[in-house]
């Protein structure tokens, strides 16, 4: 909502209607904070719905690693600035009921608490430990605790009277030390001496025992003490018996004072009844009521209210305290937790009724005070203390102002709607004869002219002459908003809707053409020590021109706001930034470094509500807007008043908090340090999580990064983000760090980064890696040989194969040469034979019938060739298909009847050419014999598969013949031994095996034995 209204009041301010708009910003946005300024105090609430939803809070403190204590009715909160964090029972080791009841932060920064089961812990080094468990209290609960000066902490109990601790050592004090009640509800101590409150009487102790001071002036009772560090003690006393408002003494040089009267609380209320006392560090007086406020009583002897109404005015105080910094904390009853403290910001307000002007420009006079334009109220000038209107003074016509200038001559010059005017003797006079419209910007250059821009042009006061610069002049758009001059001495103009243009001559022309710059809303044009430069835009951010070269800080870039209003430096050279979201300063250098690494985020203070301003959108229109008293404060418009803040006493107040890694969990169990102070994790961790703050609880917005060395070279930017995550780290030595950005611009780094360690796994370790990148290595290098070897078996194959397709092809060729050849010889032979033997008609016959059965054959020798050494017959099935049905036809051409059989199926297998051919000749060899000498009718082919092997048996029902065979005689047909060993020779070459089996008068059995081939095709030549 508060985004809506903000971009709203934005849209008005660049609009016609500036003043209604700036109004509705003021009216709206104003409203809206959860802060409320209360004189020279900034009040901040928190509550159940911030999260602080713990019941009535009883104790507050804070330690010096920055963080709030805070003791609730459910419990011990921890605050961050950030959130509230609970305790549970493994950081607070008491049972869940016993409740945190007071804190005592002691000189060495450690944090004491006692409970209401009168337990007493102490927290060393970020843990809880217990000191005394509750039978040394009898489990009486804890009231109040204190530190003497020799370290002893000092117990209140409720029923078991005063103990106190010293190094291990307990002393007990009870009404026999002479305390008037073993209930004691508050211990004090101050300048060694030691003050109780016990049944509404004051003690003190003398050394021996506790002793009662002079009387009071009234016989009242006592309902809280506190100690100044003077050693003097302020008491509350209350009507006796009726706890009916209340009343405050200061014990001094051994008696009682009575501040200066009246008291702003009625002392016939319940609800005025004082709850708690607490010493400004001053001289002065903090007093807590249970239902009508907190008030503070100065040296000078006035009481002013903390807070006039709101929440703390209706609500008990139970506790409060003052931190390091000077902050006042409030716990109240009901669980809200208020912040007070010193306005780092004074709001000025120059019109008693702010609702009728906008402040749109401050001036800062040579005499030490500031005049001070409005939209709508003319002009106000601040000295010592108080304000005067100078709307009504003669020759100021115009209310609405929009710049103030002091020359050198100290004369004030006026911009304004109405003309250009100058204070002359108590009046303004307006210089008639300028006559530009509402003008806008003032400047002032080296030589002493004064430059004036307005919404018609420019105008040049030099000595008594006037110059008005036009459109001829090269002035080209409408407003001149910004005004400034160049080292070389030339002037530069911002010019609403053109950009910036220079000065040539007495003319201008246009600058930085063809950059962001051309269409900016320049509101403020600043050169620095260096030469270069700044230029403020409302809607682009900040630019600056250096040697040719142009830079951009956005939003993005870390501002708080592209819309800036005004620019000035302070002292230290540090730029402060008039913002549509309020107040922003850095510096040069962390301008600089964000600009060379986008990771890095612009650094700086922002400057809200919450110090002190009285609105987040700063107001202004030309030029000068914000301004520099002698003194190095400054002065921004903000709205309906002026804020002022000196930029050296915010600096000193920037107190650097140390940056904690709180917690380090790895899928969701917390890992603590070794003896040796490294995490030890075993590896297979899905999840690692870093949990880190910075308890800074003024500051609006602190921004982390973080590292993890080992992993990381750089540092990420986390933003405002307090975790980070890191999953499946492998295994190794790595190192955490986290740092936070300060008010100041700078880096603080966590002075004790976390050493992990992720153990890793068996199977992780070095030496088992090492074994397995061995194992593996050698199994790539074995499965490298083997593949090497079975490249090498192959291109063996290959050559074995190509080695038998050349064997073959010579044998083809010798066959061809042979058996063609021959034949074909045979058969020119018979030719010519037949030729010479025309005339006997038999003979000529004859020799034909031989011609014919000589071509017949040399054409079966060349089917034979082809169908050996064609790759369509390698199966086994196809080779033996051709064998039989040749066998066939060779038998039917000799009437001889031939039977086959077969297996159903035949082994998918391949025969090479070789094993063809021999096993296809061997048969023939067989066959042709048959035909020969066996005279037999009937022929049996019979197919065996055994094993890996097959057999071709070939069976007749001829004569037969008995072993031994003798050499046939010459010219006869008998079977002879040398066929039968040519036989054997023939199948030895395809790994075969013959054998035989033949009797006299039944027949001949042949068997044909090859190796059957694995089912792969055989290599290619």
């Amino acid at each position: 909502m508060r985004a809506i209204i903000q971009r709203l009041t934005l849209i008005f301010l660049r609009s016609n209607y500036f003043t209604l708009g700036l109004l509705l910003g003021l009216w709206l946005v104003g409203g809206l904070n959860e802060l409320c300024a209360q004189d020279n105090f900034l009040l901040r609430r928190w509550s159940s719905e911030d999260g602080l939803n713990w019941g009535d809070i009883k104790a507050v403190a804070r330690t010096p690693d920055g963080f709030l204590w805070i003791a609730t009715d459910l419990g011990l909160v921890r605050f961050d600035g950030n959130q509230f964090q609970p305790l549970n029972a493994r950081q607070f080791p008491v049972p869940a009921e016993d409740r945190a009841a007071s804190l005592l932060v002691d000189h060495q920064g450690q944090l004491w608490v006692g409970t209401e089961a009168g337990n007493l812990l102490r927290r060393t080094d970020g843990k809880f430990q217990k000191i005394a468990a509750n039978t040394l209290t009898g489990g009486k609960k804890i009231n109040a605790l204190a530190e003497d000066a020799q370290g002893a902490v000092w117990i209140a109990t409720a029923g078991v009277g005063l103990r106190c601790y010293y190094q291990g050592n307990w002393q007990s004090f009870k009404q026999t030390n002479g305390l008037p009640n073993d209930s004691v509800t508050s211990v004090q101590i101050a300048a060694g001496q030691i003050w109780i409150l016990a049944g509404g009487k004051l003690m003190v102790w003398n050394g021996h025992q506790f002793i009662a001071p002079p009387p009071l002036p009234i016989a009242e009772s006592v309902v809280a003490i506190a100690t100044t560090s003077n050693g003097e003690l302020w008491a509350a006393t209350t009507f006796v018996d009726q706890l009916l408002g209340g009343q405050v003494f200061r014990f001094k040089d051994g008696g009682w004072i009575e501040p200066t009267l009246p008291y702003p609380w009625p002392q016939d209320s319940i609800r005025s009844s004082i709850r708690s006392l607490l010493d400004d560090g001053a001289g002065g007086l903090w007093v807590a009521t249970s239902g009508s406020g907190v008030f503070h009583w100065a040296t000078n002897g006035t009481w002013n209210a903390l807070a006039r109404e709101g929440p703390m005015t209706d609500t008990t105080v139970n506790a409060c305290t003052r931190d390091q910094e000077g902050t006042l904390w409030f716990g109240l009853q009901g669980g809200q937790l208020f912040r007070a403290h010193l306005r780092d910001i004074t709001m000025l307000y120059p019109n008693p009724n702010p609702q009728q002007h906008v402040v749109l420009t401050a001036c800062a006079s040579r005499d030490g005070s500031v005049w001070v334009g409005t939209y709508g109220s003319g002009i106000f000038h601040y000295r010592d203390g108080s304000w005067t209107n100078y709307d009504q003074l003669p020759g100021l016509t115009a209310p609405h102002v929009f710049g103030l200038l002091e020359d050198r001559h100290t004369n004030l010059w006026v911009a304004a709607r109405g003309g250009l005017f100058r204070l002359e003797n108590g009046e303004f006079k307006k210089i008639t004869t300028v006559n530009a419209g509402a003008f806008l910007s003032l400047f002032e250059d080296r030589e002493g002219n004064l430059w004036v821009g307005s919404n018609g042009g420019l105008v040049r006061l030099k000595a008594d002459q006037i110059k008005i610069f036009h459109r001829t002049d090269g002035l080209t758009g409408r407003d001149v908003c910004a005004i400034n001059q160049a080292a070389d001495g030339r002037i530069l103009l911002a010019i609403r809707g053109a950009g910036l243009l220079r000065q040539v001559g007495d003319k201008f022309e246009p600058y930085l053409t063809h950059s962001p710059v051309d269409t900016a809303d320049i509101r403020t044009l600043f050169f620095d020590q260096e030469g270069a430069l700044w230029i403020a835009t409302f809607g682009q951010g900040l630019f600056r021109l250096r040697e040719g070269e142009i830079h951009q800080w956005q939003s993005q870039s870390g501002l708080p706001s592209d819309y800036l209003l005004s620019l000035v430096e302070d002292d230290r050279g540090r730029f402060w930034l008039g913002t549509a979201n309020g107040i922003f300063t850095c510096s040069r250098d962390s301008l600089e470094i964000s600009l060379l690494d986008a990771n890095n985020p612009l650094l700086g203070r922002h400057l809200t509500i919450a110090d002190g301003l009285g609105s987040m959108v700063c107001s202004g229109w030309g030029q000068p807007v914000a301004a520099r008293t002698s003194d190095g404060r400054l002065w921004f418009p903000n709205q309906s008043g002026v804020a002022v803040f000196d930029p050296a006493t915010l600096a000193r107040k920037e107190t650097k908090w140390p940056v904690i890694i709180e917690e380090i969990s790895g899928d969701g169990v917390m890992q603590t340090p070794d003896h040796d102070g490294i995490i030890r994790i075993q590896s297979g961790l899905r999840q690692l999580v870093f949990q880190y703050t910075l308890a800074n609880l003024l500051a609006s917005a602190t921004h982390f990064r973080y590292q993890l060395k080992g992993l990381e070279d750089t540092w990420t930017d986390a933003g405002q983000r307090r975790e980070a995550d890191y999953n499946h780290l492998p295994p190794g030595h790595y190192t955490f760090n986290v740092m936070a950005s300060n008010p100041d611009g700078t880096w603080q780094a966590n002075e004790h980064p976390i050493a992990i360690e992720i153990v890793p796994r068996w199977w992780e370790r070095n030496s088992i890696r090492a074994l397995i990148a061995i194992g593996v290595l050698g199994t790539l290098m074995f499965i490298v040989w083997n593949v090497g070897r079975a490249r090498l078996r192959r291109r063996l194959l290959l050559l074995e194969a190509q080695r038998a397709t050349e064997e073959e092809r010579q044998r083809i060729a010798r066959d061809l040469h042979d058996n063609l050849g021959a034949g074909l010889t045979e058969i020119a032979l018979m030719s010519d034979l037949a030729q010479t033997q025309t005339e006997e008609p038999v003979e000529t016959q004859k020799n034909l019938t031989e011609i014919f059965a000589a071509a017949r054959s040399l054409t079966r020798s060349l089917d034979e060739t082809v169908w050996a050494i064609s790759r369509k017959n390698e199966t086994v099935e196809q080779s033996l298909v051709f064998i039989c049905k040749a066998a066939q036809d060779f038998l039917r051409l000799a009437n001889i009847s031939c039977r086959i059989e077969a297996p159903d199926v035949l082994p998918f297998s391949y025969f090479s050419s070789t094993v063809r051919h021999n096993l296809f000749l061997a048969t023939r060899e067989v066959l042709n014999n048959i035909v020969k000498h066996a005279q037999a009718t009937e022929v049996w082919l019979r197919l065996k598969l055994e094993a890996d092997r097959l057999t071709l048996i070939i069976e007749d029902n001829g004569k037969g013949f008995t072993w031994p065979v003798e050499p046939s005689p010459a010219g006869t047909h008998e079977p002879s031994r040398s066929g039968l060993t040519n036989l054997k020779k023939r199948l030895a070459e395809i790994d075969g095996t013959v054998e035989y089996h033949s009797e006299a008068g039944r027949g001949t059995m042949i068997k044909l034995s090859v190796r059957l081939k694995p089912e792969e095709p055989p290599p290619k030549s």
